[in-house]
């Protein structure tokens, strides 16, 4: 009779890594040893919320990027979240593209 699986942080942390990689669970849980019925068990939660915790983090650092002055960056962030597209680049050579972002973004509002 084996030893019952005994999750540790080293391996919950590496089940997150490898969930937001994209690797299969069938390749986790061969990485760790156990079967992928062991594998949703014990990592279920890790499974689960992996991926939505990783991109929380990087929505928060393209927030703080965009409002700290980078341009691409709310470029970017007003094209996915605010849904904004450029039918033809701005024409006023006297402002910067950030401050026409800025001024569509606040008549948005």
């Amino acid at each position: 009779m084996s030893n019952p699986h005994v999750p540790t942080e080293q391996t919950k942390a590496k089940v997150v890594g490898f969930s937001c990689a994209g690797f299969k669970h069938e390749q986790i849980a061969d990485y760790l040893g156990i079967d992928v019925k062991t594998l949703y068990k014990y990592y279920r939660y890790e499974i689960d919320h992996a991926k939505l915790e990783r991109i929380d983090n990087l929505s928060g650092q393209a927030y703080r990027l965009a409002m700290n002055g980078s341009e691409k960056m709310l470029e970017f962030l007003l094209k996915t979240q605010g849904k904004h597209y450029y039918a033809k680049a701005p024409e006023d050579d006297k402002k910067s593209n950030m401050e026409t972002l800025l001024e569509k973004l606040v008549d948005k509002l």
